[in-house]
C-alpha cells in the first residue's frame, strides 16, 4: 500500500479564485464532520487524515462546533498542529459555522449577535484564526437587515475574514441579493435541479465565492453491507434519512469530474474516513503537471 503521506507524482490540485475574496485556493477542500466528529472514529485517525490532506495539496478545511459538540473543531486543530512545523506547506484556510446548536437530541437555531459571537469566541479558542465564518443553515425568516448588520459587526471586530452562508434552498436567493456574503456553500452535483444550478449561476454573476457540497451524491451507496464501524455509521444515517438503498448513477470520479468542469465551483468540499478515498478524490480533481524538457 502507498505511504498515506506520499505525494502524487506529476499531479497537482488546480487553484481557483474564491469569488471576489482575493484568495486563490486549491479546488478540493476537506470537511471534518459526520463520522469524523463521532466517537466511532479515533482522534488519531482524524489527525492523520488531516495531515495526509495537507501533504497531498489540500489547504481548505471546513468544520463547525455543531459537529460532535466541538469535537470536530478540536480534531481539526490537532490535525493542523501536527503539520505546523512543516514550513513548505501553505497556510490552511479554515472555515467554521455558527447559529446551529444541539440541546440533547433537539436541534436549536439562534442567529442573534450574542449567540454568534459566543460561538465564534469558542471556535477561535479551538482553531485559532478563522478565515471564513458561515451561517449554518438559516431559514428565510432568519435573514434580515439586523442579522446582516450583526454579521458585519462581527467581521469588523476581527473574529473572521469572510462571511458565508450554508444552505440549500430559496433562502440562498435572499442571501445572494443582500450582498452581505462573500461566499455561499450549497449542494452542487450532476443531478441537481436546473433551478439550483441557476441559483449558483446567479451567485457567480455577483462575484460570490461558491463552495460545492454533496458532489458525490450521485455515487452514494445508502446501506453498506459491511461490519466496519464507519460503514455501520453511514448505513444508520442512510436508514434515518429513509434512503436505505441507492442506485449509483455515476462513479465518484465521474461526479468530481462533472463538478470540477461545471464552472460553478471555486471549491469542492468532500469528506471521507478512508485514506485511499481521500487520495482517489484528490487524483480526480488534479491535473497533470507539465514537466519542461531540458
Amino acid at each position: 500500500m502507498d505511504n498515506p503521506l506520499s505525494s502524487l507524482p506529476n499531479k497537482t490540485i488546480p487553484a481557483r479564485a474564491l469569488g471576489a475574496t482575493g484568495k486563490v485556493l486549491p479546488l478540493l477542500g476537506f470537511g471534518i464532520s459526520g463520522a469524523l466528529s463521532a466517537p466511532i472514529i479515533s482522534d488519531d485517525k482524524v489527525i492523520k487524515l488531516v495531515a495526509q490532506a495537507r501533504h497531498l495539496g489540500i489547504s481548505v478545511f471546513d468544520t463547525a462546533p455543531f459537529y460532535g459538540n466541538g469535537l470536530a473543531e478540536d480534531r481539526l486543530a490537532m490535525g493542523l498542529e501536527s503539520t505546523a512545523s512543516q514550513s513548505h506547506l501553505p497556510p490552511p484556510f479554515i472555515i467554521t459555522k455558527g447559529g446551529t446548536f444541539r440541546n440533547g437530541r433537539q436541534l436549536h437555531k439562534d442567529f442573534s449577535f450574542d449567540a454568534l459571537k459566543q460561538q465564534l469566541i469558542e471556535s477561535s479558542s479551538r482553531l485559532g484564526s478563522i478565515d471564513a465564518f458561515f451561517l449554518h443553515g438559516p431559514g428565510m425568516h432568519d435573514l434580515n437587515d439586523q442579522l446582516f448588520n450583526d454579521l458585519s459587526r462581527l467581521k469588523e471586530e476581527g473574529l473572521f475574514k469572510f462571511a458565508g452562508i450554508a444552505g440549500r434552498g430559496s433562502e440562498l436567493d435572499k442571501a445572494i441579493e443582500s450582498e452581505a456574503f462573500d461566499i455561499i456553500m450549497a449542494p452542487l452535483h450532476a443531478e441537481l435541479p436546473a433551478q439550483d444550478l441557476d441559483r449558483l449561476e446567479f451567485a457567480r454573476s455577483r462575484n460570490i465565492g461558491i463552495i460545492g457540497i454533496e458532489a458525490l451524491a450521485p455515487a452514494a451507496k445508502g446501506i453498506r453491507l459491511s461490519l466496519k464501524p464507519t460503514d455501520i455509521w453511514y448505513s444508520a444515517r442512510a436508514m434515518f434519512r429513509r434512503k436505505p438503498f441507492l442506485r449509483q448513477s455515476l462513479t465518484a470520479d465521474e461526479c468530481l469530474q462533472w463538478v470540477s468542469q461545471s464552472g460553478l465551483a471555486d471549491i469542492i468540499l468532500t469528506t471521507t474516513t478512508r485514506p485511499e478515498n481521500l487520495r482517489a478524490n484528490i487524483i480526480s480533481c488534479s491535473e497533470k503537471l507539465e514537466i519542461p524538457s531540458l
